[in-house]
């Protein structure tokens, strides 16, 4: 069942019905000599050498009757070598049990039964094998998929000095041009739309070229539109706050830290520097 079911066969579990038939023999045989061993224990030994006899043949036959028509192709090359693996194994052991049925000598019979033994050891470690080997295979896979898709990226991003400087200048005409700074919700995205500029390419030439993120290069705007009102010389009557709100900051924390970040103080310091140097 298993075998065509790799082989893409449409399998309906009830229709093969007929491959149950030696285990419901085997089981039933088994269920009535465990009662007759219990009805009649003088006898146990006679029934037992009964059922053995009366059941080696249909577990013998399904053994290499199995092996001898299970399909060995599959969909993949790993499930393939499994079942012609198990194909093998199957078939050696249906020759063992008739090699231990016919062996008189009962040293014959140990040798023969380790092998039975370890060929019925090599099924699991084969399945446990196979699975193991498919999942290493589809890791292996998914990483070289992954790798090769990381490296097409990373050459179309590829970008030399003097295309870095042209982004840069083109941003900066299209952000002072259009004071889009002064947005508190522009995104990469806009930016890329308003400049004609793949939003890949502004993202690698601020990484990389100009050494800051996307958020950084648009706050000093910022910072720089909030020094150049209030160092008008006829600032307005509007408070601090007031103004990183017009120039594009979202919120005070996020004003206070770009523009210490920027300018080395404080808004409120640098304002207290100006009003004292105008006293003076």
């Amino acid at each position: 069942m298993y075998a065509r079911k790799k082989n893409g066969l449409k399998l309906l579990p009830a229709r093969p019905w007929y491959l149950f038939i030696p285990l419901i023999v085997v089981a039933t045989l088994y269920t009535c000599t465990t009662i007759a061993i219990y009805s009649y224990t003088a006898h146990s030994e006679t029934i037992l050498k009964l059922y053995n006899t009366i059941v080696f043949l249909p577990i013998v036959l399904s053994h290499i009757i199995f092996a001898f028509l299970s399909p060995s192709m599959a969909s993949t090359p790993n499930e393939q070598k499994l079942i012609r693996s198990l194909k093998i194994i199957v078939s050696f052991i249906g020759l063992a049990e008739i090699a231990l049925l016919l062996a008189d000598n009962n040293t014959y019979n140990s040798y023969v039964n380790n092998a039975l033994n370890l060929l019925l050891g090599a099924i699991p470690v084969l399945i446990v094998r196979y699975k193991c080997v498919g999942i290493v295979s589809a890791k292996s896979s998914y990483e070289a998929l992954f790798t090769a898709e990381k490296e097409i990226a990373t050459r179309k991003l590829q970008l030399d000095n003097t295309r870095h400087i042209e982004i840069l200048s083109l941003l900066e005409t299209t952000l002072t041009t259009k004071k889009l700074y002064k947005d508190e919700d522009l995104t990469l995205e806009r930016l890329s739309a308003a400049a004609g500029i793949n939003r890949h390419h502004i993202s690698k030439t601020l990484n990389v070229f100009a050494q800051k993120s996307f958020y950084q290069y648009i706050n000093e705007y910022r910072v720089q539109e909030v020094i150049k009102l209030l160092d008008a010389p006829a600032p307005r009557a509007i408070s601090l706050l007031a103004v990183a709100f017009e120039c594009g900051f979202k919120t005070k924390a996020s004003f206070n830290q770009h523009f210490k970040k920027a300018v080395g103080i404080t808004p409120s310091a640098y304002l207290k520097n100006k009003k004292a140097a105008k006293a003076a």
